[in-house]
């Protein structure tokens, strides 16, 4: 079995590398394009048909988000999904004393919870 994983994390990584490494190239192209349409703007340089070629490599923030994600790829996405999981493990309600003994039943929960907050949430 881990021979087999090994050989399919080998060619996972042979697919990302010749598949990302294009974007990494334009990305790395669009970037110093952005620096030598900046270098003229500082100089006072820049041309009218410059100016659109500046919007047109960079499109704000949701662009930049973008940029971020094709140069870190995946890298993050395991952090970010073990932390929402984690997150929902800890406000899941496991069980709950009720009437002096544990229940677990989801529908009990529910129900004595649903009970509880009518209960504080009633108008006097």
């Amino acid at each position: 079995m881990a021979a087999k994983l090994r050989f399919l994390k080998a060619g996972i990584k042979e697919w990302h590398d010749s598949n990302f490494a294009k974007e990494n190239g334009e990305l790395i192209k669009c970037r110093s394009k952005l620096a030598q349409i900046d270098l003229n703007v500082e100089s006072g340089s820049l041309l009218g048909h410059e100016i659109g070629n500046r919007t047109k490599y960079s499109h704000g923030y949701e662009q930049k988000a973008k940029v971020k994600y094709l140069v870190d790829g995946d890298e993050n996405t395991s952090f970010f999904h073990g932390y929402v999981n984690n997150q929902n493990r800890r406000k899941h309600i496991h069980g709950l004393m009720i009437n002096g003994h544990w229940d677990l039943n989801p529908a009990s929960i529910r129900n004595e919870v649903f009970c509880f907050f009518s209960l504080k949430f009633e108008e006097k």
